[in-house]
């Protein structure tokens, strides 16, 4: 069997990149998100499920990570720059179908 939570030797405390997080409270990003969302009428794309339900946007067809990988973007100010953060196509999802959707991709 292999070795799960604390004892995988890759384990570590910090589940989310601070530079990712930091990314995500950007004014762009809230403005990206915010765009996709109003796109969407505010209704996941997959399920069609949209009054009163949490949303959330997701970097697609390239993901969040994949961009920021291939832009080589160590620091906040090459994240404001990049356009391909800002002007990725994006789509609104629920809880429920974004984490089956990250799960399996």
């Amino acid at each position: 069997r292999g070795k799960f939570g604390k004892i995988h030797p890759k384990w570590t405390e910090e589940k989310k990149h601070p530079l990712h997080k930091s990314i995500r409270v950007l004014n762009e990003y809230k403005q990206w998100r915010t765009k996709i969302f109003q796109r969407d009428n505010y209704t996941c794309v997959l399920c069609g499920k949209g009054d009163g339900i949490y949303v959330e946007a997701d970097h697609y067809p390239v993901r969040f990570i994949d961009i920021i990988r291939a832009n080589n973007i160590t620091l906040i100010d090459q994240a404001i720059a990049c356009k391909a953060l800002w002007e990725a196509e994006g789509r609104t999802l629920c809880r429920p179908c974004h984490l089956k959707y990250t799960k399996f991709r």
